[in-house]
């Protein structure tokens, strides 16, 4: 007990040590191509909250590993061992197996009798998907029509995959697809919480209240994170994905082959789902191909090196130079500046008065602490009778939950903290069900083990059940036809249905052109995009709005639509953010008329 109390009062020191020297880190300010955005409103560096992230992590995990190491005479040699070939059992468990099959169930009968949302569409977000699949569906194009935050998927492919669906170009038919994305996303985390509960070879019994438990958490932690206007849950798929084929590759004996393959087409894949997801599976690609170096795998290490060239090769292939070209090029623009546009300063740990946002942030952090000095432990303790790979396997999940956390690092508000923690949130979930199971005294007992099954089994199909809506189940077919049927209008407020109807009277437009945060309105107006600049939730810096402005140039599209007085979304005015092209448009436009809080503009 002493030594714990040596060890705890030194990781408290250190974190009260990182408390101090946050403000202190304070890097030069930068930026030469003039991003508009938070930071550039205070003259802040957007990298502050990475440097002060990653020291306010790192230091007591590092302390505790050196105390630990101290205290205990652990030689360095110990870290090595988790890159021993020492596997888990993986023995196959029917009773866990049937677990499976009815959480898989229970997640089918949610998607079936869930209720379709009448809420108003979200003219930003989902705006953004609905007008630039439409404009890719009548142009054909995809980066080189349209200028976007995120990835071919959300922004172009869901859209039109839920019409070709349903025969229906419309709000609800890309509703009734989110809510089957949800399903999917179970599907996979269901799988995901399976193969975990391998890790630590348990008799039976412990596996299946260990899966069910964590099951349970983690599907609910996950519905809780999941919004109707904009259900972000999907675009982790190819991380639980990649976790699912490491898995395979590193804690069986006989992985197949196509595994490595697999994790390498997620290279290509994973950016094309999500950009932001892409870039941290990539960053963690690393980490895997270092494993299989380190171990000496190197036949592994080739499928996943072809993997990756054969998915990126097939890109540039199927979708041609030219639109390849504009990717990267818009890839390039977002990657770069997406802390400068996107950024907020993160809170202070424990400075609960800075904004609403401090406690979750400073929760989020001792999460990453807690879990990072529960890695370390598990390393370094040889007691735990657990196999080397499941370490490894554990402390890759780690890993890779870090790097995912930059997303909350970079938009550190409520919403994006999180999502950004929920895979943290679950390897804690982890930590603390393996511990209470090896040391309660209830999961020792046989008898009492099998009644609390009984009880896990029932109680959970009670409890799912209850939720589920059977006439919603029998209807799905009819609901399904009509909710994908209904007009537009139904998800829109009087003023959109006024201003859409205001347009379509009164102007001929050939292409639309907003000057605004309203995604929304060429798909309303079911036209195409005049230039690609359409969603200005985008980096304005002076190179790109010297594009947007050379494209208005050679477009000169007739009309452009500003929308003075948006309410829906806080954002810096795009009149502000986007200075030049509002110069640019007031020197060769002028406003023709005004409808509500709309100026719509004609060509001098």
């Amino acid at each position: 007990m002493t030594n714990f109390i040596k060890i705890s009062i030194g990781v408290l020191l250190s974190i009260f040590v990182a408390i101090l020297l946050w403000d202190n880190i304070l890097l030069n300010y930068s930026n030469p191509d003039n991003v508009k955005g938070y930071y550039s409103e205070f003259k802040l560096s957007p990298y502050n909250n990475l440097f002060r992230f990653i020291i306010f992590t790192s230091l007591p995990i590092i302390t505790y590993t050196i105390l630990y190491k101290s205290i205990y005479k652990i030689k360095f040699n110990n870290f090595l061992l988790i890159f021993k070939n020492n596997f888990p059992s993986n023995k196959n468990s029917a009773l866990l197996n049937y677990f499976l099959l009815l959480f898989f169930l229970l997640s089918f009968l949610q998607f079936f009798s869930a209720d379709f949302s009448t809420s108003k569409v979200d003219y930003l977000h989902e705006g953004l998907s609905l007008s630039s699949g439409y404009n890719s569906k009548i142009t054909g194009l995809f980066w080189s029509g349209s200028y976007i935050s995120n990835s071919l998927f959300s922004d172009f492919s869901s859209t039109k995959f839920s019409w070709i669906i349903s025969q229906k170009d419309s709000i609800g038919s890309l509703r009734v697809f989110h809510i089957f994305l949800r399903l999917i996303t179970e599907l996979t985390l269901i799988y995901f919480i399976f193969l975990i509960c391998k890790l630590f070879n348990y008799e039976k019994n412990k596996e299946v209240v260990f899966f069910v438990i964590l099951c349970s958490l983690s599907l609910y932690f996950n519905r809780e994170l999941t919004e109707i206007f904009y259900p972000a849950r999907y675009r982790d798929i190819p991380i639980i994905l990649l976790f699912i084929f490491t898995f395979n590759l590193i804690n069986r004996s006989n992985s197949k082959k196509i595994d490595g393959f697999i994790i390498g087409i997620l290279s290509c894949a994973s950016i094309l789902w999500s950009f932001d997801r892409g870039i941290y599976l990539n960053a963690a690609l690393l980490f895997i191909i270092f494993i299989l170096l380190y171990k000496k795998k190197f036949f592994d290490f080739g499928v996943l090196v072809i993997g990756i060239i054969i998915g990126w090769l097939f890109f540039y292939v199927y979708f041609g130079s030219v639109e390849f070209k504009d990717f990267l090029s818009n890839a390039y623009d977002v990657s770069k500046d997406a802390d400068l546009f996107l950024g907020l300063e993160y809170p202070k740990p424990f400075n609960f008065d800075y904004n609403e946002h401090a406690s979750r942030g400073t929760r989020n952090l001792i999460i990453i602490i807690v879990n990072g000095i529960f890695i370390v432990n598990l390393i370094l303790n040889n007691k735990q009778n657990i196999p080397e790979t499941s370490k490894l396997f554990l402390l890759f999940i780690f890993v890779v939950s870090f790097i995912n956390y930059k997303s909350g690092i970079t938009r550190s508000d409520g919403y994006h903290m999180k999502q950004a923690i929920f895979f943290n949130n679950i390897l804690l979930f982890v930590f603390i069900l393996n511990f209470l199971i090896n040391k309660l005294e209830i999961f020792q007992k046989q008898s009492i083990k099998k009644y609390f099954l009984f009880i896990l089994f029932f109680g959970l199909v009670l409890i799912n059940f209850k939720n589920v809506n059977y006439k919603n189940l029998i209807n799905y077919k009819d609901r399904f036809v009509n909710y994908t049927s209904k007009s537009d209008d139904d998800f829109l407020s009087q003023e959109y249905i006024f201003l859409k109807n205001e347009l379509n009277d009164n102007y001929d437009f050939n292409c639309i052109q907003l000057f605004s945060y309203d995604a929304i309105l060429p798909y309303l107006l079911k036209n195409k995009f005049c230039t690609k600049y359409n969603y200005l939730v985008i980096s304005s810096s002076n190179s790109v709005q010297n594009k947007f402005i050379n494209q208005l140039k050679h477009k000169s599209p007739k009309y452009i639509i500003f929308n003075k007085n948006y309410t829906f979304i806080g954002l810096m005015p795009v009149e502000k953010k986007f200075d030049r092209v509002f110069e640019y448009i007031n020197e060769n436009y002028m406003v023709e008329k005004e409808i509500s809080d709309w100026a719509i503009y004609s060509r001098n």
